[in-house]
């Protein structure tokens, strides 16, 4: 069963103030819980669109490197 509301948000805000104080608190931490897990997903989102990346220089070095190595396993 799915059940919508169109509460606007001054009855959102007196619904809340109602609550006792315990589950406001506890709707706090699952408020800031959500937004912490967001950023973290944002933050890692940032890093994999703006992080370091490898210079050909670097590249062709870890190829040579893996010729090399695979070279000598083959002997």
């Amino acid at each position: 069963m799915e059940l919508k509301l169109d509460i606007g948000w001054q009855q959102l805000l007196r619904l809340i103030e109602q609550l006792p104080k315990a589950k406001r608190q506890e709707l706090k931490t699952i408020l800031a819980q959500k937004e912490k897990t967001k950023q973290g997903t944002q933050d890692l989102h940032n890093l994999l669109l703006n992080g370091p990346t490898f210079t050909d220089e670097q590249l062709q070095r870890m190829a040579d490197a893996r010729a090399s190595i695979e070279k000598w396993r083959k002997k």
